[in-house]
Order: C-alpha cells, then sequence, then structure tokens
C-alpha cells in the first residue's frame, strides 16, 4: 500500500495517510529530485539552499519546515518575536502573583482575624493548584493545541485577580488564589513546547533562557514594588489593580499576535522555495482561529504522569526541592514577624528587604547564563553525555554552600535580635534587652540574599541537567517535535507541590506555638538550621548519586523509551 507517513506535533506520532493521491504517479518538482527512501538522504546530503549555520546550526540540527505559511516555524522573524514578547509578558504575571502578597502578609491576617497560617495558605495553595493543574493541561494541549488554553488561563487569572479586589471573605479570597493557581498551570506546562513548535533547535536555548530569567526577574521583584504600592490608603488592592492592568494587554496579545503552534509536519519537509509572503491574510489564517483537534494515543495522554515517577525527576526533586520551596516559605513568614511587636515595620520596608534577594539571584542566575550558555545538546556518545552532566552538577555545589551558609545565617541573626535575651549581672538582678533594637533591615536582606542566589543556582543546575537529559530523549526528532519528554514539566509539578505545603506549615514551624509572642519568631533558629543541614545533605547526596551511576541510569531510561517507541511505531504502520 503507497502513502505517506506525516507526524502530529502535539501528540509526536506517526500516522499513515492513504487515499486518491496516494496511488497517483508522483511528479517531480522542477529542480528537486523524486522524493522515496532510497533517493531521501542524497537528497538531503546535496540540496542547500539555506545557511545551515545562520539559521539551523550544525549539521546534525539540519531540519526542514513544511513549506506551508501556516506553520509557526516558517514565520519571518518579527512575526515571531511579536509571538515570544506576548508570551513572555502573559508568563510574567506567574511570576507576579507568585510573592504578590509578601509584604502585606500581617495586614491581611490582621483585615481576616485568621493566623499566619491561614494567611500562608493564600499563596500555599495556588501553588498545589498549579501543581495538580499541570498534567491535566498538557493532556488537554494534546487534543486542543495551546493557544486556547493559554488564552483561557490568562482570563482564569484574571478573574481571581479581579474577584480578590471585592472579596469580603477569607474563604472567597481563597477561591481567588485557587483560580490563579489553576492558570499558573497552564503556563507552567506548555510554555517551553511552545516555543519548541515556533523556533528551530539553534534558536531555542537562547529564548528558554530568556523566559527562565523573566520569571526570576518578576518572581523576587514584585515584593519590591508591591510593599511601595501597598503602603497607601488603597493597601494591596493597588498592586492588584497593576498586575491587572498588565494582565489586560497580555491577553490582548495573545489574541491577536500569539499563534496556535500544534501544526501537522510531513515525516520528510521539504524547505520553502521562497520566503513567506506578509499580508493581513495571511496573518490572519496563521492565528488558527479554530481550535486543534488532536488524536493522541493512549501512551501519549499517560505520557505526562508517567514522567512524575522518572527516577531522573525524582533525584532533581530531592536535590533542589528543599531549598528552592524554603526561600518561598521564609519569604512569606517575613511580613507576620517583622510587621509585628518591637519593629512594626511597614509594608514598604518589608518590601525594601527584598532588594537583596532580587539583586543576588538575578545576578547569579545571569552569571551562570552568560557562563554556561544554552546550546543544543545532541550527545553522539555516552562518553559527551557524562562530561555534559557533570557541568550542570557542578554548579549545583556552589548553590548548596550558599543556601545553606544563608539559611543559618539568616535564621540564627533574626531569632538572635527578635528574641528577649535575659543576661545575669548579680546573682539576684538579671537584664532583659529590648528585642529588635539590633535587627538591622540591610543585614536581614543581605543575608537572605545569600539564601535565595543559592536557590537560583540550584533551579538553574537542575534545569541544565534536564535540558541534557532532554537533548538525549530529542535527538533524532524534527523541528517542532522536540521537548515532549517532559522532564523538567514533571520535576516543576513535584517542586511546586511541595512548595505549597512547606509555604503553609512554615509559619506554625516558626512560631513554635508561642502565636506573637517572643517576636513571633520562637522556632525560627531550629527552623533554619534543621532545613540547611537536611537541604545540604540531601543535594550533596544526590549529586554525588548522579555523578557515579547517573549515567547507568539515564541509559536504561533511554532503552525502555526506544522500546517504547519501536512497539508504538510497529503498531502505527500495522493501521
Amino acid at each position: 500500500m503507497k502513502g505517506k507517513l506525516r507526524r502530529d506535533t502535539i501528540s509526536g506520532k506517526l500516522k499513515f495517510w492513504s487515499g486518491s493521491n496516494a496511488n497517483a504517479k508522483e511528479k517531480k518538482v522542477e529542480g528537486f529530485p523524486k522524493m522515496d527512501e532510497g533517493t531521501l538522504k542524497t537528497f538531503v546530503e546535496k540540496v542547500t539552499p539555506f545557511d545551515f549555520e545562520k539559521d539551523m546550526g550544525e549539521w546534525d540540527d539540519e531540519k526542514f519546515s513544511h513549506e506551508s505559511s501556516m506553520d509557526p516555524l516558517n514565520w519571518c522573524p518579527h512575526r515571531k518575536n511579536l509571538a515570544f514578547f506576548a508570551l513572555c509578558l502573559a508568563f510574567s504575571i506567574v511570576g507576579m502573583q507568585r510573592l504578590m502578597f509578601v509584604s502585606v502578609n500581617a495586614v491581611i491576617t490582621a483585615q481576616f482575624s485568621i493566623s499566619s497560617t491561614q494567611t500562608a495558605l493564600l499563596t500555599g495553595i495556588a501553588f498545589i493548584f498549579s501543581a495538580i493543574s499541570s498534567p491535566f493541561w498538557e493532556i488537554l494541549n494534546m487534543k486542543v493545541g495551546k493557544r486556547g488554553i493559554f488564552i483561557f488561563a490568562a482570563a482564569l487569572m484574571l478573574v481571581g485577580s479581579l474577584w480578590n479586589m471585592h472579596v469580603q471573605s477569607y474563604g472567597q479570597f481563597l477561591g481567588g488564589r485557587m483560580m490563579q493557581g489553576v492558570g499558573w498551570g497552564a503556563f507552567e506546562a506548555l510554555i517551553g513546547g511552545a516555543m519548541a513548535e515556533m523556533y528551530f533547535e539553534s534558536q531555542l536555548p537562547i529564548r528558554l533562557t530568556i523566559l527562565s530569567t523573566i520569571d526570576v526577574f518578576f518572581t523576587w521583584g514584585t515584593p519590591i514594588l508591591g510593599g511601595y504600592l501597598s503602603q497607601t490608603i488603597d493597601g494591596y488592592g493597588n498592586q492588584i489593580m497593576v498586575i491587572n492592568i498588565i494582565q489586560t494587554i497580555s491577553i490582548f496579545l495573545i489574541l491577536i499576535a500569539f499563534p496556535e503552534t500544534s501544526f501537522y509536519r510531513t515525516s520528510h519537509p521539504t524547505p520553502p522555495t521562497s520566503p513567506p509572503t506578509i499580508s493581513f491574510k495571511s496573518w490572519w489564517k496563521t492565528l488558527h482561529l479554530m481550535p486543534y483537534w488532536g488524536n493522541p494515543s493512549r501512551e501519549d495522554l499517560f505520557r505526562p504522569l508517567k514522567k512524575l515517577v522518572s527516577p531522573i525527576t525524582l533525584l532533581t526533586f530531592v536535590l533542589a526541592s528543599l531549598p528552592i520551596a524554603s526561600a518561598y516559605a521564609f519569604a512569606l513568614s517575613l511580613s507576620s514577624f517583622l510587621s509585628a511587636s518591637p519593629l512594626f515595620i511597614f509594608p514598604s520596608q518589608v518590601g525594601y528587604i527584598f532588594i537583596g534577594p532580587f539583586v543576588l539571584s538575578l545576578i547569579s542566575y545571569g552569571l551562570l547564563s552568560i557562563v554556561s550558555p544554552g546550546k543544543p545538546i545532541l550527545p553522539s556518545s555516552e562518553k559527551a553525555l557524562g562530561g555534559t552532566s557533570t557541568s550542570a552538577l557542578r554548579i549545583a555545589i556552589p548553590g548548596l554552600i550558599l543556601f545553606t551558609t544563608g539559611t543559618i545565617a539568616f535564621s540564627q541573626y533574626v531569632s538572635t535580635t527578635l528574641i528577649p535575651q535575659a543576661t545575669k549581672v548579680s546573682s539576684t538582678v538579671f537584664i532583659v534587652s529590648t528585642p529588635g533594637m539590633d535587627c538591622s533591615l540591610k543585614v536581614v536582606s543581605l543575608i537572605f540574599g545569600v539564601l535565595v542566589a543559592g536557590a537560583a543556582i540550584l533551579g538553574f543546575a537542575v534545569e541544565r541537567y534536564l535540558a541534557i537529559q532532554q537533548g538525549v530523549d530529542d535527538h533524532g526528532k524534527e523541528e517542532g517535535q522536540r521537548r515532549r519528554g517532559g522532564l523538567d514539566r514533571a520535576h516543576a509539578v513535584l517542586q511546586n507541590l511541595f512548595t505549597g505545603f512547606l509555604v503553609t506549615a512554615m509559619p506554625s514551624w516558626i512560631e513554635q506555638g508561642m502565636g506573637t509572642e517572643m517576636g513571633g519568631v520562637m522556632g525560627l533558629k531550629d527552623t533554619g538550621l534543621g532545613v540547611g543541614i537536611f537541604g545540604f545533605v540531601g543535594g550533596v547526596a544526590v549529586v554525588v548519586g548522579l555523578w557515579v551511576v547517573g549515567s547507568s541510569i539515564t541509559g536504561g531510561e533511554a532503552g525502555r523509551r526506544r522500546e517504547e517507541e519501536g512497539i508504538y511505531r510497529m503498531r502505527e504502520l500495522e493501521v
């Protein structure tokens, strides 16, 4: 039977197409030889109408897109840049909403007459719902594509924010944060895949680095501006309003500039013979206003869930989960004990404390991105794989050291300066120090910044290590088919789930049942010491383990993947 194999970019599976045109005599295209299995290799080697080094990187990465103007890979650069900007702006809202209440948690606690743990739950529940929804967004994407999901998720986040501006009870406030968390999950699950479907492999790493830098920038920079905006009579409603305005603009840009990136590409695509034309009609068509309809297999649908229990996913989770989650948890607890007696600092002052974390985390992440720039990772041997993996693991060591040092120093300094100290002068006379007199907000900002910088470095190390493993998974796949292994997304799901629980539990650990008494930090010293030691020991154990036996773990997974793909393709060809 004659026909054509076509690949679905959503599910990544090959489909056999036959019909009236399948049995028709193939016609030669002028300037190109007949395309069949016997001449395909020779054709690809001889016909080179592009400057591949500029447009597609190394020869091993050379893949051709279908000539259709509907294919996002064929868009002209300024169209792609506009779509990329729209997605970056929408993704920045996720970072803004993560720590938007850091500087006003004490105000929210007093407004709704709730405990510090209940206040922390407002952020923790958003992380938890983000983690739970991410796999389901990924599965839905296989059926309907990404554009509609992004629009719906952004609108859901906007509705949640508008709801939080007018709520009158804690339960209603919690509901708004749940809606925001569900929206986060869509962007965190699908944004990497959308980039991979728009850009060639050689163009992809720099854009993924930009997305990660934007995430760091807005996550740790928002509390600074948020504290300043919340200082007015309208309180934290001001920063919610500013975020809502930006969210509205981002939704508009997604509607007019971001296309449906899911696209059917032939198994042997051909290069375009001329540059794509630019017109309003072609632009309108490339937005793909009608939703994409895919037909994923059972294996495709269960892939996001299977990756959650992958050995690589679990090991990288142990490596970075506690440092990253504790950075968020300590940040959300700052307002509770710094805004209470004896300091009574204002939201703007709490926001200024985040200048240290913002600057140090951004410098750390930016320097690592420059020193260790992302490149197409297609190792040809286990030796090459081991070398690049080792380089990624080396990055984690200074991150663990900075995190442990910052955590212990932060907890020791704050607890020492805020808890009243009794000094014995004679056998009958004691002098009780006034807490808070020696607490410098600049010192708190600096040592907390060291903690956050360590967590940012660990996040970069995990991203780089998973990118290496993803490069192995993607080796040999077509452009637009990469980044479907889902290791990074599975890690993000576990990380967000753990972060949500730790953020919620941290205030009770810090207060140790004393509430706001004893400075509200009676348990901070022990909590910081325990988190620092456990984070360091667990991280070092994972680094050593991956260093020693990582190649055997990744090799075993690669073998299982090849076996599953072989069986799956045989089933497809039997249809």
